[in-house]
């Protein structure tokens, strides 16, 4: 699989404020969790997103991200199949990551994870959905999804 992200991107990510960390390393979660299914393919790439950035080298922000990664994981997967309350999560989450950089980074790394084992209708739903709560129509997905394949 493709890498979109550059290291002049991940850069950025130190601009994030302590919400805007939250909501990434939320929708990174929901990436893995898109299809009501956590694969060990998922596990290995959600660590190299993880490992990329730049935020986590600093081992304070590495506990705090620890901590929000196990609760986001027990909330999406007590509500996974709840199309209402995932949207809303999507919606909520992508309201608190406004600037295009971060978007765009979020974006990429969250249809990397939905396409580590393949993709499946709920997952491109979700990325699709994603991409529109950014202001984004499916064309972006279709053309990320198509640089990392």
């Amino acid at each position: 699989m493709g890498n979109l992200i550059f290291s002049d991107e991940l850069e950025k990510l130190n601009e994030l404020n302590a919400s805007e960390r939250s909501a990434f390393l939320d929708l990174l979660v929901l990436g893995i969790l898109a299809d009501a299914k956590i694969t060990d393919t998922e596990l290995e790439q959600m660590d190299k997103e993880l490992l990329k950035l730049p935020f986590l080298k600093d081992p304070e922000q590495n506990d705090i991200a620890n901590a929000q990664l196990k609760k986001s994981r027990l909330f999406l997967e007590k509500n996974i199949h709840d199309y209402q309350v995932i949207d809303g999560f999507i919606r909520e989450l992508s309201l608190k990551l406004i600037a295009p950089a971060h978007r765009t980074i979020a974006l990429k790394m969250f249809i990397g994870l939905t396409m580590a084992d393949g993709t499946t209708d709920i997952e491109r739903k979700r990325c699709v959905f994603l991409a529109n709560c950014f202001g984004w129509g499916e064309e972006e997905v279709d053309a990320i999804q198509f640089q990392l394949s």
